[in-house]
């Protein structure tokens, strides 16, 4: 989003005419592969350190700057702005549901593998070492 702020901001008409938002989005999600979750957090926070620097700095009529979104289409950069902090919070609520699922598939694994061996423990045809 900050190339499509500063190119607003200085006059452009925001996203190019062939911009494709599948072959981006494709590009930019393979740029994190095999990345350690403190880095991803770190790129996180540096992204988003930017685009607050970036929104700081306008004017006050700069929110009424007409460009281009490539999802969006034709808009003013205060609506591009809103859906860019709306746009990170839909990514941060898909990470706390696989959060949740995984800790979740985490308890219900752990209480199988609990209950799997009480059961053991209670079968006398198990040799238990003893």
């Amino acid at each position: 989003m900050h190339w499509l702020f500063k190119d607003i901001l200085s006059g452009g008409r925001g996203a190019p005419a062939d911009f494709d938002v599948n072959r981006f989005n494709l590009t930019q999600t393979r740029k994190y592969d095999g990345l350690a979750l403190d880095e991803l957090i770190e790129r996180f926070m540096a992204v988003r350190h930017e685009t607050i620097r970036i929104v700081r700095e306008m004017k006050e009529e700069d929110l009424d700057r007409k460009g281009v979104h490539a999802f969006h289409g034709k808009g003013k950069l205060d609506r591009f702005i809103r859906w860019a902090y709306e746009h990170a919070r839909l990514h941060e609520d898909d990470i706390h549901e696989a959060l949740k699922n995984l800790l979740n598939c985490d308890r219900i694994c752990h209480n199988d593998m609990l209950n799997f061996m009480k059961q053991d423990q209670k079968n006398p045809d198990i040799d238990h070492g003893r």
